[in-house]
Formats: C-alpha cells, sequence, structure tokens
C-alpha cells in the first residue's frame, strides 16, 4: 500500500498545496486534483464522496489539531493532504493499462 509511503506523504502534501493554492472553492479545488490524478473530469458521485471525506477530514484535524499541526501543519492544509492521500491512492493512478 501506498497509504503509509512516505513518498507518497510527500507528494500528497503538494497536491494538497497545489489544490488550495490554484483554485479557491472546495468544489474546484476537488475537480482540479482529481483531473491532475486521473486526467478526466470528476463526475458529480466523485466529488460528493471527496467533499463528504473533506468534511469528515476538517472535524477531525478540528478535534485534534495538535495532530493536524504535526502531519501538515494546521486544519485545512492536513484536510486537504488527506483528500489528496486519497486520490493518489485511486486505481485510476497507480494503474496504467
Amino acid at each position: 500500500t501506498t497509504l503509509n509511503n512516505a513518498i507518497y506523504d510527500e507528494a500528497a502534501k503538494a497536491l494538497a498545496k497545489r489544490m488550495m493554492t490554484e483554485r479557491s472553492a472546495d468544489t474546484e479545488r476537488i475537480r482540479h486534483g482529481f483531473r491532475i490524478c486521473a486526467a478526466r473530469p470528476s463526475s458529480p458521485n466523485e466529488e460528493s464522496a471527496f467533499t463528504k471525506l473533506l468534511q469528515l477530514a476538517k472535524l477531525y484535524y478540528t478535534a485534534n489539531p495538535a495532530e493536524a499541526t504535526a502531519f501538515n501543519g494546521n486544519i485545512e492544509a492536513s484536510a486537504w493532504t488527506t483528500i489528496a492521500r486519497i486520490m493518489l491512492n485511486m486505481d485510476e493512478f497507480l494503474t496504467r493499462e
């Protein structure tokens, strides 16, 4: 699995930073990151799933601010890194056909 790999962790932080700096609205950030990783637009169902995950990640890091600080500096960056980690672990990103 790549979820515990240090290189993927750094890649996820870089992707999260890119999503956060290149787009302002959450939905646009999700669409942008998804297109970078999958080379196609995200579907409404995929956007919904990532939006729910983002909300859960923000709630988690709000309840655990020290963990957010240790993981990626703050609550927002850590929540977006969670989204990026999942995007980088999608079959479409990892599998070549």
